[in-house]
């Protein structure tokens, strides 16, 4: 049986945010998947590491795309 990999995404209506899926695939079965992410990066790493605990609170608060 041969296997296929299939690419899902990165943007499709199912998807609140943008994320791609590599699907492998076995005739009509998906065996295995490998997410790839990075998408939406932000910087928020080197951001909070530049404020205080206080301000973080506030600049994390608003990274979320669905949630805010």
């Amino acid at each position: 049986m041969a296997r296929t990999v299939i690419p899902f995404g990165p943007q499709h209506p199912v998807f609140p945010e943008p994320i791609q899926l590599k699907l492998e695939c076995e005739d009509e079965t998906v065996v295995g998947v490998m997410p790839v992410i990075g998408y939406v990066h932000r910087g928020i790493e080197k951001a909070c590491e530049l404020n205080t605990i206080r301000k973080n609170v506030f600049l994390v608060e608003r990274i979320c795309g669905i949630c805010s």
